[in-house]
């Protein structure tokens, strides 16, 4: 944990000495200040699509707004016959654009929060008590066992625009710093889980793209 606290620390570090390099980039801005776009999730780690829009409030400042419904079908976070992960990703973040390309294409930062929950849905082939007839019997069936999660975090990533008239698209690479609270069936604590879990908690890389127009 502490070697996680280390590189969070630089990596703001780095933030703060980039956004101070250039003053003459500073003001470099799009016209526009409505977007309205869709994340292809963090598509290193996560396959979850996430409606996004953000609004530039002054000068280089973006207040924005996501959220997104996670369905893995593909038991992509299986771990112990987990069937599924099922849940909603929301986000507020601060998106700052720190200098643009002679073709008006944009850097930026961005930063903010983000809660992730949801439930993981276990099918177990065990052992189980019943009752019949007043008696209690056991016998091995399969049953279904619900795990919630609850994922908060703060994110900070480094991203480039590439901006055609009104239609842009972003790349971004990053990280989350995470901590989680769930109903814990396998006696693990967050930081045993993988990073691409939702019921991790702990330092995470993250890289993705959004995709979208500008409305105004």
């Amino acid at each position: 944990m502490q070697k996680a606290k280390l590189v969070w620390l630089f990596l703001l570090g780095v933030c703060h000495s980039y956004a101070q390099t250039d003053d003459a980039r500073a003001g470099k801005y799009p016209e526009e200040r409505l977007q309205v776009g869709f994340y292809f999730g963090d598509f290193l780690f996560r396959g979850d699509l996430t409606f996004d829009v953000n609004y530039r409030f002054a000068a280089n400042h973006a207040l924005g707004a996501a959220f997104g419904y996670i369905d893995d079908r593909n038991d992509f976070y299986e771990i112990n016959g987990e069937d599924f992960w099922r849940g909603t990703d929301a986000r507020l973040y601060h998106l700052i654009y720190l200098g643009s390309t002679v073709n008006e294409n944009y850097f930026f930062l961005r930063h903010g929060a983000r809660l992730v929950e949801g439930n993981f849905r276990y099918s177990v082939f065990d052992f189980f008590p019943y009752q019949e007839n007043g008696n209690t019997y056991i016998k091995k069936q399969n049953r279904d066992f619900y795990q919630p999660s609850l994922q908060f975090s703060y994110e900070l990533v480094f991203g480039f625009q590439w901006k055609i008239n009104r239609f842009f698209s972003d790349y971004y690479l990053g990280a989350n710093l995470s901590h989680v609270q769930h109903n814990n069936l396998h006696g693990l604590n967050g930081e045993s889980y993988g990073n691409t879990d939702p019921r991790y908690s702990g330092l995470r890389p993250l890289a993705g793209m959004r995709m979208g127009f500008y409305l105004d």
